[in-house]
């Protein structure tokens, strides 16, 4: 199928009920993915602009601070703001675009200057290896709700082990790594060999405040496959899901992501993409090339509860119920909304 991009009229027919869609299985649910036919003219426009590497900037403020401060009244990763229309109605909306379901990757970097607003160090309400440990507020919510689950659950062997970190902070580390590697290997290959292991400079989730590292005191705090194998490793494969958390880099996707297993790497991307993603075992890289392809898919929730998301050229419209608008990384917009089925 060609990839479509959904007008404002295409919108209002999923939310209306009254485009076709074909069901598919999913863990915990059922996904619907809409079928789309042929765009109405003022959705011809072509997604190719949406392809290749794509650079996310952010507030341009010091590396040195620990916590990024801000006026925004995002709850999530930097926001910025945008006027759009309801369908049908001149009167305009502000919406508050987030980096929620951005994909980071060697292709889709970040800025120097990325720095995400309205933080929260999660170090003093859980386990961690750090005086201070830092999450984009949503994503830090999410995280504290999943770990008092864990406890519940009784797996209370788990530790935060690292956050958010700055432009300056990753290029430390890798360049630290290449330097190591050089020591039997050449330049290019003592690169490529860090790259594996170590993101990159501007392509770390963890400088979006989104991603977490975690590992057990059993373990003496180390990041390592056998994660996956302790209590909360398999807890969390099980449940993280349901507090908008995936599996970021997983054993059988090393070849999309580019990145080896990292079974204590968690990626904050919210509900419902992340009970999509985990339910079908995709990578984020797959989940984004999905929705492209297929332009929007449902959720249902309850009878009277649906999530739709749809995939966008330009966050030029706002519908009854949106949660949130967040970019891809890509240069194109992932739109959120959860809406209440109509009545007869």
């Amino acid at each position: 199928m060609a990839k479509t991009i959904l007008s404002k009229k295409m919108i209002a027919s999923i939310v209306a009920g009254t485009v076709l869609l074909a069901t598919v299985g999913i863990a915990g649910g059922v996904l619907m993915v809409q079928e789309l036919g042929n765009p109405p003219a003022d959705s011809a426009q072509s997604s190719s602009s949406q392809s290749g590497s794509s650079n996310i900037s952010g507030s341009s403020q010091p590396e040195s601070s620990s916590k990024a401060s801000s006026s925004s009244a995002a709850s999530s990763a930097v926001s910025s703001s945008s006027s759009s229309s309801k369908p049908g109605s001149s009167s305009a909306a502000t919406i508050s675009i987030t980096n929620t379901v951005s994909l980071v990757n060697q292709k889709c970097s970040l800025s120097s200057d990325f720095v995400p607003a309205d933080m929260t160090d999660i170090a003093s309400r859980v386990s961690s290896t750090k005086a201070e440990i830092y999450m984009v507020d949503e994503a830090a919510l999410a995280f504290i709700k999943m770990v008092n689950a864990m406890k519940a659950a009784g797996v209370t062997d788990v530790v935060a082990v690292s956050g958010y970190r700055s432009y300056n902070y990753q290029k430390n580390i890798f360049e630290a790594r290449i330097a190591s590697n050089q020591t039997t290997m050449a330049y290019k290959e003592a690169w490529a060999a860090a790259a594996s292991i170590i993101a990159p400079p501007g392509t770390s989730e963890h400088q979006t405040g989104l991603a977490i590292d975690l590992s057990t005191k059993s373990k003496n705090y180390a990041l390592d496959s056998d994660f996956a194998d302790t209590p909360a490793g398999k807890w969390l494969g099980a449940h993280c899901q349901d507090f908008g958390f995936i599996l970021r880099y997983r054993e059988d996707k090393q070849d999309i992501t580019k990145i080896v297993y990292e079974p204590w790497h968690f990626r904050y991307v919210g509900k419902p993409h992340a009970d999509i993603i985990m339910g079908q075992s995709l990578c984020l890289e797959e989940y984004l090339a999905m929705l492209k392809d297929k332009g929007a898919l449902t959720l249902p929730v309850s009878q009277e509860e649906k999530y739709v998301v749809s995939a966008m050229a330009q966050p030029d419209y706002f519908i009854e119920g949106l949660s949130q608008i967040s970019k891809d990384g890509m240069g194109g917009y992932i739109s959120t909304a959860l809406i209440k089925s109509k009545t007869e």
